[in-house]
Protein backbone atom coordinates (compact mmCIF):
# COMPACT_ATOMS: atom_id res chain seq x y z
CA UNK A 1 0.00 0.00 0.00
CA UNK A 2 1.29 3.46 -0.84
CA UNK A 3 0.82 4.49 2.81
CA UNK A 4 3.46 2.21 3.88
CA UNK A 5 7.02 3.88 5.12
CA UNK A 6 8.55 1.04 3.13
CA UNK A 7 6.79 1.36 0.13
CA UNK A 8 7.48 5.03 0.10
CA UNK A 9 11.28 4.12 0.79
CA UNK A 10 11.64 1.65 -1.85
CA UNK A 11 9.71 4.17 -4.40
CA UNK A 12 12.74 6.52 -3.15
CA UNK A 13 15.16 4.22 -4.18
CA UNK A 14 14.42 3.18 -7.09
CA UNK A 15 13.44 6.62 -8.80
CA UNK A 16 16.98 8.12 -7.29
CA UNK A 17 18.85 4.79 -9.05
CA UNK A 18 16.50 5.48 -12.19
CA UNK A 19 17.71 9.16 -12.37
CA UNK A 20 21.34 7.95 -11.70
CA UNK A 21 21.47 5.68 -14.36
CA UNK A 22 19.52 8.26 -16.64
CA UNK A 23 22.64 10.43 -15.94
CA UNK A 24 25.47 8.03 -16.24
CA UNK A 25 23.37 6.97 -20.17
CA UNK A 26 23.57 10.56 -20.77
CA UNK A 27 27.21 11.21 -19.92
CA UNK A 28 28.16 8.38 -21.99
CA UNK A 29 26.12 9.54 -25.25
CA UNK A 30 27.37 12.84 -25.03
CA UNK A 31 31.01 11.59 -24.46
CA UNK A 32 30.53 9.55 -27.60
CA UNK A 33 29.09 12.46 -29.71
CA UNK A 34 32.07 14.02 -28.94
CA UNK A 35 34.50 11.40 -29.92
CA UNK A 36 33.03 11.16 -32.96
CA UNK A 37 33.03 14.90 -33.74
CA UNK A 38 36.62 14.55 -32.80
CA UNK A 39 38.02 11.52 -34.95
CA UNK A 40 35.24 13.11 -38.29
CA UNK A 41 37.01 16.48 -37.46
CA UNK A 42 39.33 18.04 -40.24
CA UNK A 43 43.36 19.10 -39.34
CA UNK A 44 44.89 21.61 -41.03
CA UNK A 45 48.35 23.25 -40.53
CA UNK A 46 47.56 25.80 -38.18
CA UNK A 47 50.21 28.38 -36.11
CA UNK A 48 50.37 26.60 -32.43
CA UNK A 49 50.91 30.42 -31.02
CA UNK A 50 47.83 31.82 -32.91
CA UNK A 51 45.79 29.49 -30.91
CA UNK A 52 47.04 29.75 -27.59
CA UNK A 53 47.30 33.30 -27.78
CA UNK A 54 43.17 33.29 -29.45
CA UNK A 55 42.26 30.55 -25.67
CA UNK A 56 44.26 33.20 -23.53
CA UNK A 57 42.12 36.22 -25.13
CA UNK A 58 39.09 33.99 -24.73
CA UNK A 59 39.28 33.59 -21.20
CA UNK A 60 40.83 36.96 -19.94
CA UNK A 61 37.79 37.89 -18.61
CA UNK A 62 37.61 35.27 -15.87
CA UNK A 63 40.78 35.46 -14.86
CA UNK A 64 40.38 39.64 -14.86
CA UNK A 65 37.46 38.82 -12.57
CA UNK A 66 39.54 36.41 -10.11
CA UNK A 67 42.33 38.85 -9.71
CA UNK A 68 44.63 36.59 -12.11
CA UNK A 69 47.29 37.87 -14.36
CA UNK A 70 48.07 35.28 -17.31
CA UNK A 71 51.75 35.47 -18.55
CA UNK A 72 52.55 33.82 -21.89
CA UNK A 73 55.58 33.39 -23.42
CA UNK A 74 55.13 32.33 -26.78
CA UNK A 75 57.94 31.41 -29.41
CA UNK A 76 56.23 31.58 -33.09
CA UNK A 77 55.54 30.68 -34.97
CA UNK A 78 54.96 26.98 -33.98
CA UNK A 79 53.07 25.03 -36.94
CA UNK A 80 50.91 22.05 -35.55
CA UNK A 81 48.77 19.78 -37.61
CA UNK A 82 45.32 19.61 -35.82
CA UNK A 83 41.76 20.78 -35.75
CA UNK A 84 41.81 25.00 -35.28
CA UNK A 85 38.59 24.85 -33.30
CA UNK A 86 39.07 21.86 -31.20
CA UNK A 87 42.27 22.72 -30.39
CA UNK A 88 41.84 26.13 -28.44
CA UNK A 89 38.59 24.54 -26.98
CA UNK A 90 41.32 22.53 -25.18
CA UNK A 91 43.42 24.77 -24.32
CA UNK A 92 40.66 26.83 -23.09
CA UNK A 93 39.83 24.12 -20.91
CA UNK A 94 43.23 23.86 -18.98
CA UNK A 95 43.68 27.90 -18.93
CA UNK A 96 40.17 27.76 -16.93
CA UNK A 97 40.94 25.09 -14.87
CA UNK A 98 44.28 26.94 -13.73
CA UNK A 99 42.25 29.93 -13.06
CA UNK A 100 39.80 28.20 -11.14
CA UNK A 101 42.25 26.27 -9.16
CA UNK A 102 44.09 29.62 -8.69
CA UNK A 103 44.29 31.88 -5.28
CA UNK A 104 43.08 35.36 -6.47
CA UNK A 105 45.68 37.88 -7.36
CA UNK A 106 48.21 34.90 -8.91
CA UNK A 107 50.23 34.59 -11.77
CA UNK A 108 49.76 32.11 -14.57
CA UNK A 109 52.33 31.33 -16.80
CA UNK A 110 51.86 30.05 -19.67
CA UNK A 111 55.19 29.05 -22.11
CA UNK A 112 54.69 27.79 -26.03
CA UNK A 113 57.85 25.99 -26.86
CA UNK A 114 59.84 23.35 -29.67
CA UNK A 115 62.51 21.91 -30.59
CA UNK A 116 62.62 21.54 -34.11
CA UNK A 117 59.92 18.35 -33.94
CA UNK A 118 58.03 18.54 -31.31
CA UNK A 119 55.73 21.68 -29.81
CA UNK A 120 55.29 21.93 -25.83
CA UNK A 121 52.57 24.19 -23.80
CA UNK A 122 53.07 24.43 -20.18
CA UNK A 123 50.62 26.03 -18.10
CA UNK A 124 51.69 27.28 -14.41
CA UNK A 125 49.50 27.61 -11.57
CA UNK A 126 49.30 28.08 -8.18
CA UNK A 127 46.91 25.37 -7.93
CA UNK A 128 45.97 23.61 -4.77
CA UNK A 129 48.13 22.06 -2.96
CA UNK A 130 47.68 17.83 -1.69
CA UNK A 131 46.03 17.00 -5.10
CA UNK A 132 47.03 14.19 -6.83
CA UNK A 133 47.87 15.88 -10.33
CA UNK A 134 48.36 12.79 -12.40
CA UNK A 135 44.45 12.49 -12.17
CA UNK A 136 43.76 15.69 -13.39
CA UNK A 137 43.30 14.50 -17.14
CA UNK A 138 41.89 11.08 -16.20
CA UNK A 139 38.33 9.98 -17.60
CA UNK A 140 35.62 10.57 -14.52
CA UNK A 141 32.00 10.89 -14.94
CA UNK A 142 31.05 13.83 -12.17
CA UNK A 143 28.80 13.43 -9.08
CA UNK A 144 25.56 11.77 -9.53
CA UNK A 145 22.26 13.93 -8.06
CA UNK A 146 21.07 12.81 -4.95
CA UNK A 147 25.42 11.56 -4.48
CA UNK A 148 25.64 13.75 -0.85
CA UNK A 149 28.49 16.08 -0.99
CA UNK A 150 31.11 15.58 -3.46
CA UNK A 151 34.82 15.82 -2.37
CA UNK A 152 36.45 19.22 -3.48
CA UNK A 153 38.72 18.43 -6.74
CA UNK A 154 39.95 20.10 -10.07
CA UNK A 155 37.61 20.24 -12.98
CA UNK A 156 38.01 16.62 -14.89
CA UNK A 157 40.23 17.24 -18.01
CA UNK A 158 39.46 14.24 -19.91
CA UNK A 159 38.50 15.63 -22.73
CA UNK A 160 41.35 17.71 -22.97
CA UNK A 161 43.44 14.79 -23.15
CA UNK A 162 40.96 13.05 -25.99
CA UNK A 163 41.77 15.92 -27.68
CA UNK A 164 45.27 16.41 -28.13
CA UNK A 165 45.43 12.64 -28.28
CA UNK A 166 43.66 11.78 -30.95
CA UNK A 167 45.64 14.58 -33.06
CA UNK A 168 48.45 13.09 -32.16
CA UNK A 169 49.81 15.37 -29.33
CA UNK A 170 50.56 13.20 -25.67
CA UNK A 171 49.25 15.22 -22.48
Amino acid sequence: PISEPRTQRAVEVIERSVDRLFYLVNAAQRHGRSVAALIAAPRQRVDFADIVQAAIAGVSDEATESGISIRPRLHRPIGVLANAEALEIAICEVLLSAVSSSPERSDIVVTLSNDGTTASLVVEDRGQDGQDETLLFDQEIGPTPGAGDAVARWPGLSSVRRTIESSGGCV
